[in-house]
């Protein structure tokens, strides 16, 4: 492994590719060994609703694991080399959306790396994740399709194949404005990639995602004490009784072209409500025998009948199907219940429109939904589990984490100015009404814990990154040995 692959791909802009140079003989690992090793932080402070006050020391958990939220600025490699001492096997959940080596370099990212390094740039830092993640634990790496397929084979690499979950894609954009103009098919989606460290040890939860109303729950039923004597009545013909009309034709006379609208939104609304009673017909998957013989009773005989299940349920059988019950559908989702489906490995049902203003800063183009961030981190972690983002941007991925009661560690080179993590943070703690806080009821508090990367570490990297030739790099070898 040679130095400069390590560090030639920093995360700073540039707007000069450099040639690779290949200096194999020139730098030892125990060289590079000595670079990764933990570094002094320097500048540590401590937010609150106190405001900025000065850092004392770390708050411990009975194995000695810091239990403070931490955000971290400096090189994310260095830093996730700092932090292994202490947090190696306690991550449950590492988010991260790296540069997406589109060739572009007008994000403040470095964006326009050669491939070579892009994948040295990425792999490096996966492995120290690889180590930070406790066997419970879970990655997701958001990406566009310029890098899909290398992003895949390197998480094959240092994940395993085995540990692969899935792709998911998300739409993050509708076929709109200047886009439209773009040749062949237009760019909607962006795509996370799902591993666990090991896949046996991670505990899955299912996900619900809000539907609207499913046509196919068209039956209205009026129960009684005797099944036998339950009553079908089309949704669509209740729904027009219970407006007040004696037929479809007198609503029709009243409500003209919009009639079908206003249909539409009544009998979703009526599902809603009378869910208990709202059920559609289906066919039961792999019936026994027994249940052959119930259902085709229930078909000649065209009553309800019910069949006793093993779990202890009834499942009721009408015309030769089993009434499904659409209250079976509903389950709460962001404390509203709702009609939901499960989720699938297709997102398209988080709104992209309106975040430039989550959390009171901006960042064009790279900016990620609250309401993204929360999904994952439910999915994969309980309330207190550490989250980790090497990759903080403007920290939409710490304040989720922090609203939602989660210990997250945020590690950033970068500083946005008034867009950046500790802004956003500071204005969570202080009650930020943005983004997922309606929803989650979040009123403000928490704290957190600023550090900063010594420099000398930092300018070792930025000489690497400008160095020409050879020459120069054995003058920084030096110089590294000297410190």
């Amino acid at each position: 492994m040679r130095l400069y692959e390590l560090l030639e791909s920093g995360q700073g802009p540039g707007e000069d590719r450099q040639e690779e140079i290949s200096f194999n003989e020139t730098l030892a690992q125990d060289e590079i060994s000595q670079l990764f090793e933990p570094k002094v932080f320097t500048n540590a402070k401590c937010y609150s609703l106190k405001g900025e006050t000065r850092f004392e020391k770390f708050t411990r958990n009975e194995e000695g694991v810091i239990t403070d939220n931490l955000l971290i600025k400096g090189d994310n490699l260095l830093a996730l080399h700092s932090i292994k001492e202490v947090f190696a096997g306690k991550i449950k959940l590492i988010y991260i959306d790296p540069p997406y080596n589109t060739g572009s370099n007008s994000f403040k990212y470095k964006d326009s790396f050669s491939q070579s390094a892009w994948l040295n740039f990425m792999r490096n830092r996966l492995q120290v994740a690889w180590e930070l993640l406790s066997d419970e634990g879970a990655i997701y790496a958001q990406i566009d399709h310029h890098q899909l397929g290398y992003l895949n084979v390197l998480l094959d690499d240092v994940f395993g194949k085995e540990n692969k979950v899935q792709i998911i894609a998300v739409k993050t954009a509708s076929p709109a404005g200047f886009k439209t103009v773009n040749p062949g098919p237009i760019d909607v989606t962006e795509y996370i990639l799902f591993y666990t460290k090991n896949k046996a040890k991670f505990k899955f939860k299912k996900g619900y995602v809000p539907v609207g109303y499913n046509a196919n729950y068209n039956l209205y039923l009026e129960k009684d004490n005797d099944i036998s004597k339950w009553k079908f009545t089309p949704i669509k013909k209740k729904v027009i009784a219970t407006a007040g009309f004696t037929s479809e034709a007198q609503a029709k006379k009243k409500y003209g072209e919009l009639w079908g609208s206003i249909l539409k939104a009544m009998i979703e609304d009526f599902a809603y409500k009378n869910a208990a009673d709202i059920v559609s017909i289906r066919d039961p998957h792999k019936p026994v025998d027994k249940l052959k013989t119930l259902l085709a009773a229930s078909k000649k005989e065209k009553k309800v009948i019910a069949y006793p299940k093993k779990d202890g349920n009834i499942m009721y059988l009408y015309k030769g199907g089993a009434l499904a019950f659409y209250s079976n559908k509903m389950q709460e989702v962001d404390g509203r219940m709702e009609v939901t489906e499960l989720l699938t490995d297709f997102w398209n049902h988080i709104s992209w429109a309106g975040i430039a203003n989550e959390g009171g800063v901006k960042l064009k183009n790279g900016k990620k939904p609250e309401k993204l961030i929360k999904q994952i981190i439910e999915l994969a972690t309980e309330e207190n589990d550490i989250v980790l983002d090497y990759y903080l941007g403007s920290g939409t991925t710490a304040a989720v984490a922090h609203k939602l009661k989660r210990q997250y560690i945020g590690l950033e080179l970068l500083d946005y100015g008034d867009d950046d993590s500790v802004i956003r943070l500071k204005n969570v703690i202080a009650g930020d009404a943005t983004g997922i806080s309606k929803t989650v009821k979040w009123k403000g508090g928490g704290k957190f814990v600023y550090l900063e990367l010594k420099k000398c570490n930092q300018e070792f990297i930025g000489q690497i990154e400008s160095a020409k030739d050879t020459t120069t790099l054995l003058k920084i070898r030096e110089q590294m040995r000297i410190r």
